[in-house]
């Protein structure tokens, strides 16, 4: 009779699969740090901006803060507003950019 020869040598072989395992687990921990040092970075970050944020909304006074709400109305309107002529059409985003021009 044939009597089976294995090719690879099975104790060979769970001590390689083991040591395969060690390997990926010491990697998966490695990347599961990284990610969570990366995010308390971020969280960290980001509260520095909410508190900015905040900062800088409690200083806005109720009179800027009405000043800011006309000024906000008082855009939408105009961008409500169609060009009635060709030469509207083309004067407006013209008119527009000598602002920025001036503001700048």
């Amino acid at each position: 009779m044939n009597e089976y020869t294995p090719l690879v040598d099975r104790e060979k072989l769970d001590k390689a699969v083991s040591e395969f395992l060690k390997v990926g687990r010491v990697w998966a921990k490695h990347g599961l740090e990284a990610g969570e040092a990366a995010l308390q970075t971020t969280a960290q970050a980001l509260r520095h901006v909410a508190a900015g944020l905040k900062e800088l909304a409690d200083g806005i006074t109720p009179e800027q803060k009405a000043n800011a709400q006309e000024a906000g109305e008082a855009e939408a309107e105009t961008a409500q507003e169609p060009a009635t002529t060709p030469e509207a059409a083309t004067a407006a985003p013209a008119e527009a950019k000598k602002e920025e021009t001036v503001n700048a």
